[in-house]
């Protein structure tokens, strides 16, 4: 279900806005109940294609950092969980 952003954006107010700001400032969208992060391009392709039709009230936009910092947050979690699931492991064994 194709649908043209100028349509979309016709029952969101204020999202063209929220999107044009984005792109100019190099922010991206964050979405906290889904834990969605995504940049305003692709945000405008996934509503073309029918997901996240939501107004600006569902919406945050954050720094490109903040992202890059949640990356690397998870990524060290997961590092955690590795080494905790390697000592389980052992101990399982007898180690």
């Amino acid at each position: 279900m194709h649908k043209p952003i100028t349509e979309i954006l016709k029952r969101l107010p204020g999202m063209k806005e929220m999107i044009q700001k984005a792109r100019d400032e190099d922010l991206i969208f964050y979405q906290n109940y889904y834990g969605i992060r995504i940049t305003p391009d692709e945000l405008v392709l996934r509503m073309e294609d029918g997901l996240f039709q939501w107004g600006t009230v569902n919406w945050k936009l954050r720094s490109r950092a903040y992202y890059i910092a949640g990356l690397k947050n998870l990524m060290d979690h997961s590092k955690t969980d590795e080494s905790i699931l390697n000592r389980l492991k052992k101990i399982e064994a007898g180690s």
